[in-house]
């Protein structure tokens, strides 16, 4: 059973061995035996994994809300007005189509909704990715304090530091944000019969 073991008949190399401090040769048989990391390792991996999340978690948020303005463009450019004015948000370029005057009322408050809805997913995410990055700025940060204070511990360990602005600059430049509604494009409502949010969507399913 152990007549073809490799190196059979060769002596042993243990340079290594006796040279590192006996605390560190019992440690190190003592995880070898068990399966066992350094945890150095781990830590590295764990610091590699909260940097990973940062960037996942951008890029996340921004395809969710990109469907969400997406529509808001849709409806931007059935308000947008022939001529463009000073104050007209990036999301109200002008349309083929515009909504019918009796269904602006409708239409603008809908889009105002939607605007402000989107202002608040993303401060919510906003203040997730900020945790997230101070977290993989900590685990970085830990990491590398550990392998500078450390005897025995290659500098190679070491991870590059997370700076959590770094990380917000990205978020915004992904993703960012959209001003409000200006009160100049909500116009009063209409006295025809017919409902404000059906002549909308009427308008929206003319569209080419």
């Amino acid at each position: 059973m152990h007549r073809h073991l490799p190196g059979k008949g060769q002596p042993l190399d243990l340079h290594g061995y006796f040279h590192a401090d006996p605390e560190q040769r019992v440690a190190g048989r003592l995880m070898r035996d068990n399966d066992m990391l350094p945890q150095p390792l781990p830590d590295r991996r764990d610091a590699e994994i909260h940097r990973e999340q940062v960037s996942a978690l951008i890029e996340k948020t921004r395809l969710e809300l990109s469907v969400r303005r997406f529509n808001i463009e849709q409806l931007g450019a059935c308000l947008a007005p022939s001529e463009p004015q000073t104050d007209t948000p990036v999301y109200m370029k002008h349309g083929l189509v515009s909504v019918l005057p009796g269904a602006q009322h409708a239409a603008a408050h809908e889009l105002d909704h939607a605007v402000t809805e989107d202002a608040s997913r993303r401060r919510q995410a906003h203040q997730r990715v900020r945790e997230a990055a101070e977290k993989a700025s900590e685990a970085a940060r830990c990491l590398n304090e550990q392998v500078t204070l450390s005897r025995h511990l290659p500098a190679g360990l070491q991870v590059i530091g997370v700076r959590v602005d770094t990380f917000l600059s990205q978020f915004d430049e992904a993703i960012p944000d959209l001003p409000a509604l200006p009160a100049s494009f909500v116009v009063a409502p209409s006295s025809g019969r017919v409902s404000g949010r059906r002549r909308l969507l009427h308008a929206l399913s003319r569209r080419p």
